[in-house]
């Protein structure tokens, strides 16, 4: 992936360089009636690239950031439902071997709960 992202950013400037050679004018960009600004072609390609990239970086440190939230709350549940089987399994355990000792004697006695 970083191969390739250096290959296309390579392109991309090679291609504006190529752009530039041929586009060297300058733009009117108007904001407002008192805010005008005056910049060459190039200079205008390379901001609204750059606003571009800023963008993406952003959007995917959010999606990235959300999917390690995601994964950390899911290990979480998924350990604490571990937890409880455990605690289910030992519990379950300790009953039947409380009935299985009862039933040793030949007669079933229930045992008394604990509380």
């Amino acid at each position: 992936m970083g191969k390739t992202a250096l290959l296309i950013l390579a392109a991309f400037l090679v291609g504006l360089a190529y752009f530039w050679t041929f586009n060297r004018e300058t733009v009117t960009v108007t904001f407002s009636p008192k805010a005008v600004y005056e910049t060459s072609k190039i200079v205008l390609i390379l901001i609204s690239s750059a606003a571009g990239i800023a963008l993406t970086l952003v959007y995917f440190f959010i999606r990235d950031t959300k999917r390690f939230i995601d994964g950390r709350q899911f290990q979480r549940k998924q350990k604490k439902d571990l937890k409880v089987q455990e605690l289910y399994a030992k519990a379950l355990n300790a009953i039947l071997r409380s009935l299985q000792k009862s039933h040793q004697g030949g007669h079933v006695t229930w045992a008394k709960p604990r509380f």
